[in-house]
């Protein structure tokens, strides 16, 4: 696989500084929003939160559980 080529990364300097700075970063591609930058702070965080929101195995119901 060839090695990606900063040139070529849509996402200016400031994009990433201004993520850095907690402030999220919408990336377009052709007018769509695809993506977004954020701090790695925020990411954890959000990592975090979604763990915490999971629900614990006794408030599975029937539907939620694989057949």
């Amino acid at each position: 696989m060839p090695s990606a080529k900063l040139a070529f990364w849509p996402v200016e300097g400031s994009q990433v500084d201004a993520a850095a700075r907690g402030e999220a970063q919408k990336v377009t591609r052709l007018g769509k929003w695809v993506s977004v930058v954020l701090s790695a702070e925020d990411y954890q965080r959000l990592q975090h939160l979604e763990v915490a929101n999971a629900p614990s195995l006794n408030e599975l119901q029937p539907p939620d559980l694989p057949s």
